[in-house]
C-alpha cells in the first residue's frame, strides 16, 4: 500500500528529506480521516524542517478542520513569513479569520483572493459562499 511504501522510505537511512515523507504520510491519514496521525507526522516533519512550506499548509488545513482557529492562523503566518501564499492557503485564512469572527481581515483575504487568484476553485467558492 502506499502508506506502507512511504514508510519504508521514512525508516531508510538513506532519507535525508525526512519531513517530505512525514508529511506525505499525514496526507495520507488526513484522507483515511486519521487526524491525530496526521497531525503526529506533520508536527514530525516541522520539527524535522520547521519552514517546509506543505507540511505549514496541511497544519493549517487540520487545524481549520479541527476547529482550531487559532492554531490554523498561526500556521498561516509561518507560512506567509517563509513564502508566497496561494489561493488554497488564502482561503483557509479567510475561512478562519471569519470564524473568529475577524471581518475586517476576512474582508481584506477576500480581496486578495479575488484579486491574485481569480480564476481559482477557492475564488469561485468565495464568490458563491460569501456575498459581501
Amino acid at each position: 500500500s502506499g502508506l506502507s511504501m512511504i514508510r519504508e522510505v521514512l525508516d531508510s537511512a538513506q532519507n535525508n528529506q525526512p519531513w517530505v515523507a512525514e508529511t506525505r504520510l499525514a496526507q495520507c491519514y488526513s484522507q483515511t480521516q486519521e487526524t491525530n496521525l496526521a497531525e503526529q507526522h506533520l508536527h514530525q516533519a516541522l520539527a524535522a524542517r520547521d519552514d517546509y512550506m506543505p507540511a505549514l499548509l496541511a497544519m493549517q488545513k487540520l487545524s481549520y478542520h479541527n476547529h482550531q482557529y487559532p492554531q490554523a492562523r498561526e500556521f498561516w503566518q509561518r507560512y506567509c513569513r517563509i513564502g508566497k501564499v496561494n489561493a488554497e492557503s488564502l482561503w483557509l485564512a479567510l475561512q478562519t479569520e471569519r470564524a473568529l469572527g475577524n471581518a475586517e481581515l476576512s474582508a481584506i483575504y477576500r480581496q486578495q483572493l479575488l484579486t491574485e487568484f481569480p480564476d481559482s476553485v477557492q475564488a469561485q467558492q468565495t464568490r458563491t459562499a460569501i456575498s459581501n
